[in-house]
């Protein structure tokens, strides 16, 4: 019964993502569309790849692929739109959720905080958090997924990682926003304030 009901729910999502996806690698070419369902994560098709299966995931919210065989690669994407809940029920912003997730680490929180004071460096990050520097990457790797911080290029092979001051005061309006959704709030006071408005 479950199945059947999350069928009616996300079937014509997913129907929608496909023949988007179909159309725009047509277009573009599937490892260029699959950077960017991915949001900048890199897709190698590889020489030997004759065939790429575009699969439409509900519940993923990047691309990735995986070997489908002889010739074959298949390429699974997000095709939940931004605006709908993962599960039925209420809608809790997937940025929100993306950000949050992030910051539940200690390190990441560290992290966090370095980069809002300065550029720094993986290898300059690892040094001040006494971390292995593929500690401080992987690190590095979530808050970048969830929009939190950002790198330039620093040299051929290096990245300067910095934290992106807009997206962390969006996520403090979008969890007020959805605190506040609906709710009585006591007139007169802001509970984010936590002083008289």
């Amino acid at each position: 019964m479950f199945f059947s009901e999350e069928e009616k729910r996300i079937g014509s999502n997913l129907a929608q993502a496909l023949e988007k996806a179909q159309e725009a690698a047509a277009i573009e070419g599937a490892s260029s569309y699959l950077e960017e369902a991915g949001e900048n994560w890199r897709v190698e098709i590889g020489e030997n790849v004759r065939e790429v299966v575009l699969a439409p995931s509900y519940w993923s919210s990047t691309a990735y692929a995986v070997s489908g065989g002889e010739g074959r690669m298949v390429a699974l994407f997000g095709a939940r739109p931004k605006e709908e809940s993962l599960v039925p029920g209420e809608i809790v912003p997937e940025d929100l959720l993306l950000r949050l997730k992030a910051m539940t680490d200690p390190t990441r929180m560290r992290i966090l905080r370095y980069l809002l004071r300065e550029q720094l460096t993986p290898a300059e990050l690892a040094r001040r958090l006494r971390l292995r520097a593929p500690t401080v990457t992987h690190h590095l790797h979530t808050l970048k997924s969830s929009g939190m911080v950002q790198f330039v290029k620093k040299g051929k092979n290096e990245h300067l990682y910095y934290a992106k001051m807009d997206s962390i005061k969006e996520t403090y309006v979008l969890l007020k926003d959805f605190l506040e959704q609906d709710v009585n709030v006591v007139e007169g006071f802001d509970f984010f304030d936590n002083e008289l408005i």
